[in-house]
C-alpha cells in the first residue's frame, strides 16, 4: 500500500518542486516548467484514479477485476484533455482548426483501420458491460473454451484446459453469443445420460444414478442437489439424465469421470451390463432371479471378510440373503441396539453417524454401493456402534446369523481368518475396545483372540473343531 501511495504522490511532489524553481528562473524559462507542471498534474490525476479504482474503492465494492484496457482508455482521455487545455492556456493555440484537421485525419484512419476500430470500441463496450472478467471460464464457440487471462483494446486472451493460448478479437465476442461458466455464480449444471432397459424401474434408476453422483464429495456438497429425469423413450430403452451442479469448469471433466465410474460400478454390482452401443444398458433377459443372485455374489466376492469362503459357500450365502428396500430418511440400524445381522448396500447411498456425549448427531461416513456394515454384530452379536440411515432410496442385502451358521460349522478355520481381519479393522475403534473391556494399548493378538473367542461363543461352536 505504501508503495502505491508513493507512486501517486511522486508527481505531486515534482509539481511542487517546479513551482519552487520558478522563483529562481527567468520568465522566459517558465514555459518549460509550466509544461512539466502539466505533465505532473496529469500523472497525478491518472495515478490517483488508478489507485482509487484498482486498489481500493470500486474494486472492493464490486468484487470485480477492472480490465487494464479500461484504465488505459481512461488515462488516454485524461491525457488528451490535458494536452488540449495546455495548448489553449499556455500556448494560446486555436483549437478549432486543430480539431477540424484532426477530425479529417481520424476519419481517414478509421476507414483504413476499420477492423481495429471495431475491436477497440467492442473492447470498450465489453469493459463497461463486463459480461466476463479475468479468471472467468467462457465458451466462445463449440471448439473454444478457456479461462480469460487478459483483455486489451483489441483482443481477449483465454487459455484452454489443454493449455493453449487463444486470442479472440473483441468485435467477435461483442457480436456473437457466448457462455460464461463463472456467472452469475460459480456453480453451473452439467449432466450425464444413460440408456436403461424398460425392465429397470424408475426407483432403481434413481438409486443407481443419484448414488453415483452423491459419492462425489464436491457434487454432494453443492448448494443444489443432483436430480434424475427421463430425457426420452427410445427403441433401445429409456434415456435417463442425471443433472448435477459443478463449482469449477476446470474440474468438470473430473467430476463427470468420477460419476460415470461410480455408475459403472453400480451397474456391475446390480448385474446390469453395458451394451456395445453408447452407454446403452440392458438387463440380462435369461433369468432375472439368477441375475439378482449373481449381483449378490459379486458383492460378497468384493468383501474382505468373506475372501476365505469357497465359491460354493459364497453362492450358498448369496442365495440366503434377503433383499430390503429403504426409502430416504429411514434408519436401517440404530446406535446401541443389539444386532446379529450384516448388511451390504446394493443401490443408493447411506449416511453413518454417531451420537456424542452431548446428544448431538455427528456424521462420520457415507456408504456407497458395494460397501458393507454390521459385520461385528453378525459375527459377535455386538451392539451397533453407529446409526445408519438412507440418504436416498436404497437397496440392501441382509445376512443373518442363521444364514452364516451352517458355513461356520462346516469351516471352523474361517473363524480365525475373520478374527484376524476384524482385529485389523477395529483395533483403534474406541467403541470396540469398550465392548471387549480392553484398554487403548491392546495388542493385535489380544484383540484377535478376544474376537475369535467371542465368535465361537456367539455361534455356539467348539474351539477344538
Amino acid at each position: 500500500m505504501i508503495k502505491h501511495l508513493a507512486r501517486v504522490l511522486l508527481p505531486l511532489i515534482s509539481v511542487g518542486l517546479c513551482f519552487l524553481l520558478m522563483q529562481y528562473l527567468d520568465a522566459d524559462q517558465h514555459k518549460y516548467l509550466i509544461f512539466l507542471i502539466w505533465i505532473g498534474l496529469t500523472l497525478f490525476i491518472n495515478r490517483t484514479l488508478e489507485f482509487i479504482l484498482l486498489r481500493c474503492g470500486l474494486k472492493n465494492l464490486t468484487k470485480r477485476i477492472i480490465p487494464r484496457f479500461a484504465m488505459d482508455f481512461l488515462a488516454s482521455v485524461i491525457w488528451l484533455i490535458s494536452f488540449a487545455v495546455y495548448l489553449k492556456t499556455a500556448l494560446d493555440v486555436d483549437l478549432t482548426a486543430l480539431v477540424a484537421t484532426t477530425s479529417v485525419s481520424v476519419v481517414v484512419l478509421g476507414i483504413a483501420l476499420r477492423s481495429l476500430v471495431l475491436d477497440f470500441f467492442a473492447g470498450l463496450t465489453l469493459s463497461m458491460e463486463s459480461p466476463y472478467e479475468v479468471g472467468d471460464w467462457i465458451e466462445a464457440s463449440r471448439d473454444i473454451v478457456g479461462q480469460v487471462v487478459d483483455m486489451n483494446w483489441r483482443v481477449t486472451r483465454i487459455v484452454t484446459s489443454d493449455n493453449y493460448l487463444v486470442c479472440i478479437p473483441n468485435s467477435k465476442l461483442a457480436s456473437a453469443s457466448f457462455k460464461n461458466y463463472s456467472k452469475p455464480t460459480r456453480y453451473f449444471r452439467e449432466s450425464v445420460s444413460v440408456i436403461l432397459d424398460y425392465d429397470i424401474t424408475a426407483y432403481q434408476a434413481e438409486r443407481l444414478l443419484l448414488s453415483a453422483a452423491n459419492k462425489v464429495k464436491e457434487v454432494a456438497e453443492a448448494p443444489k442437489k443432483p436430480t434424475v429425469r427421463i430425457a426420452d423413450i427410445e427403441g433401445d430403452g429409456v434415456r435417463w439424465v442425471l443433472k448435477f451442479w459443478v463449482s469449477s469448469y476446470e474440474e468438470r471433466d473430473r467430476f463427470k469421470y468420477e460419476i460415470q465410474k461410480n455408475l459403472l460400478k453400480n451397474l456391475y454390482l446390480s448385474a446390469i451390463r453395458p451394451s456395445n452401443r453408447e452407454l446403452n444398458v440392458t438387463l440380462l433377459k435369461e433369468d432375472k432371479l439368477r441375475n439378482r443372485n449373481s449381483g449378490m455374489l459379486n458383492f460378497l466376492k468384493m468383501l474382505d471378510i468373506f475372501k476365505a469362503l469357497t465359491d460354493q459357500e459364497l453362492k450358498r450365502l448369496a442365495d440366503s440373503a434377503v433383499r430390503e428396500v429403504h426409502i430416504k430418511g429411514r434408519k436401517i440400524v440404530n446406535q446401541g441396539e443389539e444386532g446379529d445381522s450384516f448388511y451390504i448396500l446394493a443401490e443408493g447411498l447411506l449416511k453413518v453417524y454417531i451420537r456424542d456425549e452431548r446428544g448431538k448427531d455427528q456424521e462420520i461416513a457415507r456408504i456407497g454401493p458395494g460397501s458393507c456394515f454390521g459385520e461385528m454384530s453378525l459375527l459377535t452379536g455386538a451392539p451397533r456402534s453407529a446409526t445408519v440411515q438412507a440418504e436416498i432410496d436404497s437397496v440392501v442385502y441382509l445376512i443373518t446369523r442363521e444364514n452364516l451358521l451352517p458355513i461356520m460349522e462346516a469351516n471352523a478355520k474361517l473363524v480365525h481368518n475373520l478374527g484376524e481381519l476384524l482385529a485389523e479393522r477395529q483395533l483403534e475403534n474406541e467403541t470396540l475396545n469398550k465392548i471387549w473391556e480392553l484398554d487403548g494399548n491392546v495388542e493385535d493378538d489380544s484383540l484377535k483372540n478376544a474376537i475369535i473367542r467371542r465368535i465361537f461363543e456367539f455361534f455356539g461352536l467348539s474351539q477344538h473343531q
